[in-house]
């Protein structure tokens, strides 16, 4: 691994994630530093080097938005948190999953939901949903706080 390697996977998109790229970083620098020895330019360039990109990769972690739970834990959150949803989201949540083609099944007028079956992408999708619904609900109490309440004496 060489760090013309690393440009090349990086302007092709071939990183499946940041860590990877990372990943491929530290053995560019691990490799320099294994096959030469200590005073070498070679070396010594790569140990420098390896402290760098250390250390600016830290604070790029820092930025980077947590990684999303694994799906079969934000299926369980997702199939908790369906049922508290007002009926007009939950008929939005079941046209993405119809659309998606996810189990669906209806008994006596209601509908069941298989999240068991739904993809990442999917999953995705009903986290922005239920992410939108929250801020909207936010955005009412907050709006709620800013009416003036007179108390009767």
């Amino acid at each position: 691994m060489d760090l013309g390697t690393v440009l090349r996977r990086l302007e092709r998109r071939r990183y499946a994630d940041p860590p990877a790229f990372a990943a491929d970083v530290r053995l560019t620098f691990r490799n320099a530093m294994s096959y030469n020895k200590r005073g070498d330019p070679v070396y010594e360039s790569a140990a420098e080097l390896s402290e760098i990109f250390e250390a600016g990769w830290a604070s790029i972690l820092a930025e980077l938005p947590p990684p999303p739970p694994p799906d079969s834990e934000r299926k369980l959150r997702f199939t908790d948190e369906l049922t508290r949803l007002p009926e007009s989201v939950q008929r939005t949540v079941a046209g993405i999953l119809k659309e998606r083609g996810a189990c669906l099944q209806e008994k006596k007028g209601e509908v069941e939901v298989d999240l068991g079956k739904a993809d990442a992408a999917t999953l995705d999708e009903l986290d922005e949903l239920i992410t939108e619904h929250h801020a909207a609900l936010a955005l009412d109490v907050e709006a709620l706080m800013q009416v003036p309440c007179e108390l009767p004496n």
